[in-house]
């Protein structure tokens, strides 16, 4: 369900959108959770990436696909 939002949501309000962004954040943790670490890993990358850029460093969002990628990292 959470992939189907997200693809919705990339076509309707674009990849970049704050309400995307936030769909992409969960569903790398939905991906984690389900055991597939490398593609959570891989898609909080972007989706921080893509943050950073439009909601800035600072923004909460931001900071929480941050510190989910520190938890897939083992950096935590």
């Amino acid at each position: 369900m959470t992939e189907d939002l997200l693809e919705r949501q990339r076509r309707v309000l674009g990849d970049d959108h704050p309400d995307t962004l936030r769909a992409a954040a969960n569903l790398a943790v939905d991906l984690a959770a389900s055991g597939e670490v490398e593609a959570a890993r891989a898609l909080g990358e972007d989706t921080l990436e893509r943050q950073r850029r439009v909601l800035g460093e600072d923004h909460p969002n931001t900071l929480r696909t941050a510190g989910i990628l520190n938890e897939l990292r083992g950096d935590a």
